[in-house]
């Protein structure tokens, strides 16, 4: 805790004169060996349109990242390997913990930050994410009033996800792992809703409205230090004719419990 509060205080008297200009590339090249821990909570709501039938799911865990590999100096590239470890109780039903372990590959260039891969296995089944050629999470510079287009995200559920991100401005973020000054909050939106169908048991489920949005913050180094997302769809199964559609709303919050840079 510690450690981290004085490199905030750092970075503040460092970055707060050009916090203006935005971010650069510069900025968000992380160290072999970083490490970051994170908080996590989800809670889902599902719901029956004209049934009265109601089911929750509540979430709680945590998420460890850690920089594997880093190469390159003009253009970095470099290697996350992330551990997650989620806790779930539904109403009605039981209780369930997940484990997903994952490898993200990215890159960090003057045009942007980009991710052009993610493998991912969760309880033992693949759940990685198609990026297809590569999307691109900040744009550089980096400054309030950018916008750009993130990319297409394909997921093994069967839905697709287009999003386009702007910066909003900076801010002041407290986190667990303590007070970050003149953070970058980016918001991402889709706005063609969420695309595509999802598919559950054997059913595909018809995504017949859908709004999602993301609101990140960003801190040099470090990189995200708290995200909160809420995603809303209505679906109906396509195979089963006369079924009532089903309103879903998902809440997230991912906030630093801890950092730890790299033995220099």
């Amino acid at each position: 805790m510690r450690r981290v509060l004085i490199i905030a205080v750092l970075w503040t008297a460092a970055f707060g004169v050009c916090s203006a200009a935005g971010f650069t590339f510069k900025d968000m090249i992380p160290s072999r060996g970083d490490r970051q821990v994170y908080s996590v909570t989800e809670n889902t709501t599902m719901e029956f349109e004209g049934v009265g039938v109601r089911m929750e799911s509540k979430s709680v865990g945590t998420s460890s990242s850690v920089c594997a590999a880093v190469s390159g100096k003009d253009a970095v590239s470099y290697v996350v390997l992330t551990t997650r470890t989620m806790k779930t109780k539904r109403t009605p039903g039981g209780d369930e913990t997940t484990t997903s372990y994952s490898l993200d590959f990215c890159r960090a260039v003057p045009e942007g930050l980009f991710s052009d891969a993610n493998l991912q296995i969760e309880n033992g089944e693949d759940r990685s994410v198609d990026f297809g050629s590569a999307i691109m999470e900040l744009k550089f510079p980096c400054a309030p009033g950018a916008i750009w287009q993130v990319g297409r995200l394909a997921f093994k559920d069967g839905f697709v996800m287009r999003p386009v991100s702007r910066v909003e401005g900076f801010e002041t973020v407290e986190t667990p792992a303590g007070r970050f000054e003149n953070c970058l909050k980016v918001v991402s939106m889709c706005p063609n809703g969420v695309e595509g169908s999802v598919e559950q048991e054997g059913h595909t489920l018809e995504i017949l409205r859908s709004r999602s949005e993301y609101v990140t913050w960003y801190y040099p180094v470090i990189g995200i230090v708290k995200e909160v997302s809420r995603t809303e769809m209505s679906l109906r199964p396509s195979d089963l004719p006369g079924a009532a559609t089903l309103n879903m709303v998902t809440i997230s919050t991912t906030e630093l419990v801890e950092h730890k840079e790299a033995a220099k």
